[in-house]
């Protein structure tokens, strides 16, 4: 016989939970962009924030490296970011729902 557990998250991405992680304003917009988008570029991060790429670079870096909120997916012109779900790393979806949830298979014995 088989078996399966599906994990599923709450939503760890409010501003009030952005806020008291110290994220700043342009953070926390960027974070709600890629809950409704699924993904974030640099080119769309200084778009929605009206500020140069350093800047952005800069956002961008602290959120995947300080935060750990954000994964960075490819090189150069081609990359992007993607929001971290919990500690097993699922991405959320373009509509902003989980692309993916934890499934484990347990042999129960009789």
């Amino acid at each position: 016989m088989g078996g399966f557990m599906v994990k599923l998250f709450k939503d760890r991405f409010t501003e009030e939970q952005l806020q008291k992680l110290g994220l700043n304003d342009r953070q926390m917009k960027a974070v709600e962009y890629v809950k409704t988008k699924g993904k974030i570029t640099n080119a769309e991060y200084q778009e929605i924030n009206n500020v140069s790429k350093r800047t952005a670079t800069n956002d961008l870096s602290e959120l995947v490296e300080q935060y750990k909120l954000l994964n960075n997916k490819g090189f150069g012109a081609g990359s992007y970011y993607e929001l971290i779900i919990g500690q097993i790393g699922q991405r959320m979806g373009n509509n902003g729902a989980l692309r993916a949830i934890t499934v484990q298979n347990k042999k129960i014995s009789s």
